[in-house]
């Protein structure tokens, strides 16, 4: 999907404000009082793929902390927790172009929510624990 394409959709068909940087697009969202946080969205128009993410600044190499995330990933459909190569935690959607419509973002993107709403109470529940 070329990112003038997704651009459309999600300002047209899904509302979203959104921001160009290049090769991504972000739009910045308030999901709760105390979480603002930004949404990636990133279109690999070589692997067919679109990419819907919520990085966390929070770090924690704490294993029952990581061992809670793996098991939600397993009640999760769409959204991952996952961590990149500089050790960050984040949120991700995977979506194949051919299924990417509006109310497919709209899933991913409630998917995203729920899953950021887990990550703080999963952090929250390991910090009590220590």
């Amino acid at each position: 999907m070329k990112i003038d394409d997704l651009k459309v959709l999600l300002t047209q068909e899904v509302g979203l404000q959104v921001d160009i940087h290049d090769t991504i697009i972000t739009s910045a969202w308030k999901i709760s009082d105390k979480l603002h946080k930004q949404i990636v969205f990133f279109p690999d128009e070589e692997m067919k793929l679109l990419y819907i993410s919520i990085l966390f600044e929070e770090h924690s190499d704490d294993p029952e902390f990581l061992a809670a995330l793996l098991k939600e990933n397993l009640k999760l459909s769409v959204v991952k927790f996952c961590i990149d190569k500089d050790g960050d935690f984040m949120a991700l959607a995977e979506l194949p172009d051919d299924f990417v419509t509006a109310g497919v973002i709209r899933k991913a993107l409630f998917g995203l929510f729920t899953a950021a709403g887990r990550f703080q109470e999963l952090l929250a529940a390991a910090a009590r624990t220590k």
